[in-house]
């Protein structure tokens, strides 16, 4: 049978307004409906090509003609197509599945005759239950009969479905109009017998002769031809497809494809897509492209995996192939492009090593990609930046093991983004990043296909910034044209990602690389490699602030019921400080002795910090509940594992600082006295606590200030940069200190040569700290539970009532003691209740230390909290924090992300070293290394986050830095404190004090020793040099923001130095002197500088 015309219904008065935002199983049906259309059944005698109509349209227009309805269409009348049936239409309505949809065509087609093949609505709503579709979709008709007679198949359909020809309802019609059942009986046999009615078709010799392959070829062109249409509205074009050409080579293909003549089909399929392509190029005709992007997980089906290696690898090409050209869309190449991390590549490995091996072979051929490089998707923008290049170098030696070669394509899907990234990533050899999370979080949403990220260091990498559509969801491609259409509008490159799952769901993307492989209609599916290395393609560059973005890394490790979602950076911070002092050491008695750096010991206790450091968790709420019970019963054993890694941090600290003592033991005197180490590249003031059984030191140049008598034992100190002090034991009663002008201890009062510190009574934390006499406040300081909502209570003062309206407890000060003093150090310890006002109930005891030191431009805080009642709501709206206030609104506040500043406009924020408040001639630094998560309270207040969620830390420290311009140097002053060991007689024979390297300026950190790579003939012109005998390098950081350049004087002239990437390769050569090496830093520059001596 055929049809004057076939169409489908569409919900809206025209395809201008598309609908967009259906349900996925709305979206479905309708997407379907205009695939099937050009079923070759249908169109092999067409008389027009399939079209829409609008819902609105009078079923008296359907006569002869075959009517989809899908159900998007829910609005419909009732008794719509009966009476399309009775105007001589067919229809088929409320479908979804494209197997159902198929199954129907096949119905009506045997009818011979107008027919009415409907869902009833209870089965609607039946399958819109069913229907999970990230599960999969309902059942088809095919998989529910076994299809071994083509009739009873359509019986047993009848049973499920409302199957109705026009002659049934005409003889319907007539049994109504009689009113004994006995007449009506006789009209229905009558008619039957008057009455014409066609004989029941049979295809099945037609099917048997149709190519399964062709028959999705004919409805992926019909998913062409609507994303066409919709594509030209979009970009504002009238429709200008050849409609006549393209109705008679699909009808032609249509007929050959059902004469089982599958070249002629396809050479006329070939002619329909280029017809398609031709509209396509009008409004624009260069080249779009699509990125399947397959999101690989450690059980994924090795099956499917083979089959996309399989699909890749296929030649197209009579050059490849050396045979004649195949028939057009039978043998295409389909490029795949991979995502997953390290860790997950190896679960994949062990799991399943011969599909890792066939995917690192199609790899190697360069018919797929990946994309990737970590070890692990860690919240990289608050971890040090050591830690984040573990991470990257872990993953690389990962995908290097496994599949032979590491991505070229840097991508995650967790949140991990920062100004700094660019950089690293250009370092290690990366040439091209994706700049999208397939997560929470904020960050810049400029969508560009291709563009040039700038870091904040001026380099740059080519990027990605769209994101991507899901390929298993009907709703997405509902959207594919405006997403495409918003691409070639606004990008210099088009293209669209669709990122999936290995196992596809749906037909959507199939349609999509059928209809690539006979004309690039919609775009042309690409790898990463291939989109990014035409180099005729322009590239906006772009460049963010690091304001613009945050991280959801607070809220997901709460809302999982992680523990200690705040101290667990804290700790990861401590572990890294220590491990740079033991590496430090480490380095400088290999270096005196000339021997290289490589340290398998220190390697292995790096992996053990970074192995219970923080991690993104992936696993989803329903089952990490349980696998965080089945963990509760390890957690003494995990406290023991980072117990033992404190423990051997201990060790390895106190081994390596013993074999670089006792090389500058050689020749020493027999004085008893102490060996002091500073591991920072800067000379330095600081405090040092004396342990209890060991001599004091007797006061020099060196040694400022002594204190044996209190609580503690502390000495002030003055170290050389990056080098060692030899103090001898005091052999008589130390000097008293000079008088200040005003009392060091007064009450709550603690002061010192620079500034003094006042307690509140009434909140026990600091109520000022200010210079002498009429300096201006510079900070105060509390510690608060934070309720979610605004508490409004009644307060009475002097017998007066106020009511007042605050989201933070009410402190009673119940404490305030002088606890220590002495000639250098001074500290007052403070007890204070918080209490709901409103509830007049007790939520914690805050017990707050706080010193000041003679000589030393800061102060000194620790805290201890006894909780009672725990925050439980929304972890930036409810917690226990410290609360910090300073004078003038007007102030320059500054944040560290990974040991650089930047500012921050938004109430969250993030900062994981430091907050630096910047006044006209004062600067005040806040040193909170590894606690990262602060709240802005207007414009002169911020809260700094302690306990939320299952946090179990209680005790906390931090320092209050006064008037140092270099905050990262005031870090590392804080955070790696001097190494000291006691009972070394002395002095040593190279003198009672020395230094190796210093760094020029303050706002230049060491990060880390390396050892020296090896130098390449084509990389370095001193590759044949044999004056160079033994060399090292070091990493550096620019952490103010400001080009400089950087003096590195060494203890004896070097011979040769460049600068190198982070695999090795030079950079540029380096200007060395016998003083030491000059380099150029760029801002927030992480640089690699080797030196080598003869």
């Amino acid at each position: 049978m055929s049809y004057q015309e076939i169409c489908t219904l569409i919900p809206t008065y025209d395809l201008e307004d598309f609908p967009t935002d259906l349900e996925e199983s709305q979206a479905e049906s309708l997407l379907n409906c205009f695939a099937v259309m050009w079923h070759p059944l249908l169109i092999a005698n067409m008389t027009q090509l399939p079209s829409w109509r609008r819902l609105e349209s009078e079923p008296e227009i359907f006569a002869d003609r075959l009517v989809f309805v899908p159900t998007a269409c829910s609005w419909i009348s009732p008794d719509f197509a009966d009476r399309v049936l009775e105007n001589g239409g067919t229809v088929i309505e409320g479908l979804v599945t494209r197997d159902e949809w198929i199954e129907a065509i096949h119905v009506v087609l045997r009818n011979n005759q107008p027919t009415l093949y409907k869902r009833p609505p209870q089965h609607d709503q039946e399958h819109d239950f069913d229907y999970v579709h990230d599960d999969g979709h309902s059942p088809s008709v095919d998989d529910q009969l076994v299809l071994t007679d083509p009739h009873e198949a359509a019986s047993q359909l009848v049973s499920d479905l409302m199957i109705k020809t026009r002659s049934e309802l005409l003889a319907e019609a007539k049994s109504e109009s009689v009113s004994e059942a006995d007449d009506a009986q006789q009209i229905i046999e009558e008619t039957a017998d008057t009455q014409n009615i066609p004989e029941v078709v049979d295809l099945s010799e037609m099917l048997s002769r149709l190519s399964p392959d062709l028959e999705r070829d004919f409805m992926a062109l019909g998913f062409a031809y609507l994303q066409i249409e919709l594509l030209s509205r979009q970009m504002h074009h009238f429709s200008s497809v050849d409609d006549i050409a393209l109705r008679l080579s699909a009808s032609k293909a249509a007929k050959s494809a059902l004469e089982g003549d599958e070249p002629a089909a396809r050479r006329g399929l070939s002619r329909c897509f280029e017809l398609l392509q031709d509209v396509r190029e009008i409004f624009y005709p260069v080249e779009s492209y699509l990125v399947d992007l397959c999101l690989l997980a450690p059980d994924s089906d090795p099956e499917k995996l083979k089959a996309i290696c399989e699909q890749a690898s296929r030649k197209h090409d009579r050059e490849e192939t050396g045979e004649e050209e195949p028939a057009p869309g039978s043998a295409y190449r389909h490029p795949v492009n991979f995502m997953l991390s390290a860790a997950e590549l190896q679960e994949l490995d062990e799991a399943q090593p011969e599909a890792c091996a066939e995917l690192a072979t199609t790899w190697n051929q360069g018919k797929i990609d990946f994309c990737g490089g970590e070890q692990l998707d860690r919240p990289a923008s608050l971890l040090p930046v050591e830690s984040v290049l573990w991470n990257f170098n872990k993953g690389h030696e990962t995908y290097e093991r496994i599949l032979n070669q590491r991505p070229k394509m840097w991508a995650r899907r967790r949140f991990g983004f920062s100004t700094l990234l660019p950089m690293l990533l250009k370092r290690m050899g990366y040439k091209s990043a994706l700049h999208f999370a397939l997560d929470d979080g904020i960050y810049p949403d400029e969508e560009h296909t291709r563009f040039q990220w700038e870091g904040a260091d001026g380099s740059f990498i080519d990027t990605c910034s769209r994101i991507p559509m899901a390929a298993d969801s009907a709703s997405s491609f509902l959207k594919f044209p405006q997403r495409l259409s918003e691409s070639m509008q606004g990008d210099n490159v088009a293209g669209v990602i669709l990122a999936r799952y290995p196992e596809e769901k749906t037909p959507w993307m199939e349609d999509l690389r059928r209809i690539a492989a006979y004309a690039p209609v919609l775009g042309k599916f690409v790898t990463w490699s291939e989109l990014f290395n035409h180099k005729d393609h322009y590239s906006k560059q772009s460049r963010y602030s690091q304001k613009e973005y945050l991280s959801p890394v607070l809220i997901q490790r709460v809302a999982y019921e992680l523990s200690d979602p705040i101290s667990q950076f804290r700790e990861h911070y401590g572990q890294r400080a220590e491990l740079s002092r033991i590496e430090w050491a480490t380095a400088i008695e290999r270096i005196l002795r000339s021997k290289p750096l490589e340290n398998a010991e220190l390697y292995e206790l790096e992996e053990a910090i970074e192995a219970i450091g923080p991690v993104s968790e992936l696993t989803p709420p329903s089952s990490w509940n349980e696998s965080q019970q089945e963990s509760e019963s390890d957690t003494d054993e995990e406290k023991q594992t980072e117990f033992s890694v404190d423990v051997r941090l201990d060790k390895a600290l106190n081994g390596a600082v013993q074999q670089l003592a006792s090389m500058l033991a050689q020749g020493a005197g027999d004085r008893p006295g102490s060996l002091l180490f500073n591991p920072l590249p800067h000379s330095r003031r600081t405090v040092v606590f004396w342990p209890e059984g060991a001599s004091l030191p007797e006061v020099s140049d060196v040694v400022r200030a002594v204190q044996g008598e209190g609580p503690r034992k502390v000495v002030v100190v003055d170290l050389p940069a990056s080098g060692f002090t030899w103090l001898a034991d005091a052999t008589s009663p130390h000097p008293s200190l000079p008088e200040l002008r005003f009392p060091a201890v007064e009450e709550n009062i603690l002061r010192n040569e620079f500034f003094e510190v006042h307690i509140n009574p009434s909140t026990g934390g600091i109520a000022k700290i200010k210079g002498m006499e009429r300096s201006p406040v510079r900070l105060s300081q509390q510690v608060a539970y934070r309720f979610p909502r605004e508490q409004e209570y009644v307060f009475s003062v002097d017998g007066e009532s106020k009511t007042i309206q605050s989201f933070y407890s009410e402190p009673v000060c119940r404490r305030c003691d002088l606890t220590a003093t002495g000639p250098v150090m001074n500290e007052i310890t403070t007890e204070t209740d918080l209490y709901d006002p409103v509830r007049s109930l007790k939520l914690a005891r805050v017990k707050q230390v706080t010193r000041v030191y003679r000589g030393c431009k800061f102060v000194d805080v620790e805290l201890e909290l006894d909780v009672k009642q725990m925050p439980l709501a929304d972890p930036w709206s409810n917690y226990y924090g410290i609360r910090f206030a300073w004078n003038d609104a007007g102030a320059a506040v500054t944040r560290s992300i990974q040991h650089a500043g930047f500012s921050f406009q938004e109430d969250r924020f993030e900062s994981t070293e430091y907050i630096e408040i910047a006044e006209e001639e004062n600067q005040t630094t806040i040193l909170m290394p590894g606690m990262p998560f602060h709240r802005a309270q207007g414009s002169r207040m911020l809260d700094t986050l302690l306990i939320t969620g299952k946090e179990s830390a209680r005790k906390f420290q931090f320092r209050i830095s006064l008037d140092e311009s270099a905050a990262g140097y005031a870090l590392n002053n804080y955070t790696q404190p001097p190494v000291l060991l006691s009972e070394q007689p002395g002095p040593p024979a190279s003198g009672q004090s020395g230094w190796f390297f210093h760094f020029n300026s303050r706002h230049v950190q060491l990060l880390r020793f390396l050892p020296a790579a090896p130098l390449e003939e084509e990389d370095s012109t001193h590759a044949a040099d044999d004056r160079l005998k033994y060399g090292f390098c070091m990493r550096v950081m620019e952490t103010s923001g400001i080009k400089r350049q950087l003096q590195i004087k060494t203890y004896r002239p070097a011979q040769f130095a460049r600068q190198r990437d982070y695999t090795g390769r030079t950079i540029t050569e380096l200007l060395t002197t016998e003083e030491g090496v000059s380099v150029y830093l760029s801002p927030y520059e992480v640089a690699e500088i080797e030196i080598w001596f003869g």
